[in-house]
């Protein structure tokens, strides 16, 4: 049976007529069990006899009627009053051995703390499920529902069960409960007040203690200025809060604009730093270039230097000697009675000698006066451009062979033209030797020139081939290109100073 069907039982007739006798029973036997521990219970006779009659009767004033019906909380102060219920042993040792339970019983699970929001009756109110007694708050008058009613079995059943459901909904513990359940909510319950209590107790000297500390009024206005100092304080903190919100905000601003500009710098940077590895590598090839040309300069220079230190006209003409002849470009120039020397070397040998002369006048810008160089190999000759009493047997015109025409009578047989060439060949080395001097006059040939011969110390040879040994014209000739050798040595000397 819910608490909808009690209440409704005790509004309307306070006997729940709609349930049969089944439930009924069912009902009667649920009531006979501890709702915690299970053990069969036998009801007090004060609840089947002797009390009936205190249960057909229920009081309760309308105000208090009104607010249990609503669900309202009411004062907790209000208490229900029943009999007590007895287990229906008759001794100690009976309910002993007739309870099957266990020793320990868990209530934690239940909640024994008196729950103030439930429904509880005043003291006055006494549940009768056959009849409701109302007492109007503002008058006297007491209306009275089904009285003189008898009650039967069923009625008093019902309200056995309608007095324990009413006490079950106090708490949250189900009734009815043996004598040991009982006790141990009842210890449970008092260990609660106990608690409360003490805690009812600190809460007291808490508020007396905050009660002391309360601060008089001069503390109070002190507090108050202080309180509107720290709210001056708040404000001017404010101020400045905004104001460095504001600069906050600006720099900010200011930071993402340097982000961008370091973002753009650093794009640049990127593209600087790919042009710069361009130059760079293009830089390394044209050091690369210049080393390599660098080099080729100083093996250029080398070579320029070894040659400019060479002589043209030393390296075009050798002029030394082979035994008893003298040699220009190893061509032996003389003849000797036991080492006969072909005119072919001798006529090569004096074209080389009319070359180098022809070169020296040239390199020192001498133009040769009556005679005139033709340098033409083997063949060579001197031309006369001019007559000087000198030397009668010249003619203008006249071509003065420098070399001579082998024939069956060798060295017997000479052209008169050859001694000639002989002759004007040393006149013009005579001239070099004079435009020397008038450059360097410490310049003085080994050999001097006097006609047709060259002198020695103690002695002199003739060139003319004529009517002279073959010693003496091989010896002649032989200071005659030992004179060149003195000249192309001077000509060689000056250039080195002029480099230099």
């Amino acid at each position: 049976m819910d608490q909808s069907d009690i209440d409704q039982s005790i509004v309307v007739t306070g006997i729940s007529t709609s349930k049969s006798d089944t439930n009924l029973m069912k009902n009667t036997a649920s009531l006979q069990k501890c709702q915690l521990c299970g053990v069969l219970l036998n009801l007090d006779s004060n609840l089947n006899e002797a009390s009936l009659k205190q249960l057909t009767t229920t009081t309760y004033c309308q105000d208090d009627l009104d607010t249990v019906f609503s669900g309202n909380i009411v004062d907790p102060e209000m208490e229900l009053s029943i009999s007590p219920i007895g287990t229906g042993y008759n001794n100690e040792i009976e309910r002993s051995t007739n309870t099957y339970f266990e020793d320990d019983i868990d209530l934690s699970s239940k909640n024994l703390e008196p729950d103030f929001k439930k429904q509880i009756p005043p003291r006055n109110f006494y549940l009768c499920p056959t009849t409701i007694n109302i007492v109007d708050s503002t008058s006297n008058n007491q209306s009275t529902i089904n009285t003189d009613q008898t009650v039967d079995w069923h009625s008093r059943i019902s309200s056995i069960t309608a007095l324990f459901d009413m006490i079950s909904s106090t708490t949250n513990i189900d009734h009815p409960l043996c004598e040991e359940c009982a006790d141990r909510v009842v210890n449970e319950l008092d260990t609660q007040c106990i608690i409360a209590d003490e805690e009812q107790k600190k809460y007291q000297a808490l508020i007396k203690r905050l009660k002391s500390q309360m601060p008089d009024e001069e503390e109070i206005k002190n507090l108050e200025k202080e309180l509107a100092a720290l709210d001056s304080e708040e404000k001017k903190l404010r101020t400045q809060l905004e104001i460095s919100e504001k600069e906050e905000n600006d720099l900010i601003e200011m930071k993402n604009k340097l982000s961008q500009e370091e973002t753009n710098l650093i794009n640049e940077e990127q593209n600087l730093m790919l042009e710069y590895s361009n130059l760079k590598r293009q830089l390394v090839k044209l050091e690369e270039n210049y080393e390599s040309l660098e080099n080729q300069h100083k093996n250029a220079k080398f070579h320029f230097n070894r040659l400019s230190s060479v002589n043209v006209l030393n390296a075009a003409f050798h002029i030394w000697h082979s035994g008893p002849f003298g040699t220009i470009n190893y061509f032996r120039l003389g003849c000797m009675p036991d080492d006969k020397v072909e005119w072919d070397e001798i006529n090569a040998g004096l074209g080389q000698a009319n070359l180098l002369l022809y070169c020296l006048a040239k390199k020192i810008k001498l133009e040769f006066q009556r005679f005139r160089l033709v340098p033409y190999g083997s063949f060579s000759y001197i031309q006369v451009i001019e007559n000087d009493s000198n030397y009668s047997g010249f003619k203008i015109g006249d071509e003065c062979n420098m070399y001579e025409i082998k024939g069956k009578k060798y060295f017997l047989m000479p052209d008169k033209k050859f001694d000639k060439g002989m002759i004007a060949f040393l006149d013009c080395i005579k001239q070099l030797e004079e435009r020397i001097k008038t450059k360097d006059k410490q310049f003085s040939l080994p050999y001097r020139i006097n006609g047709d011969k060259l002198e020695d110390k103690n002695s002199s040879y003739s060139v003319k081939f004529f009517s002279n040994s073959y010693e003496h014209w091989t010896k002649a000739l032989k200071f005659m290109l030992t004179n060149l050798k003195w000249s192309l040595a001077w000509l060689t000397s000056q250039k080195n100073n002029t480099s230099n």
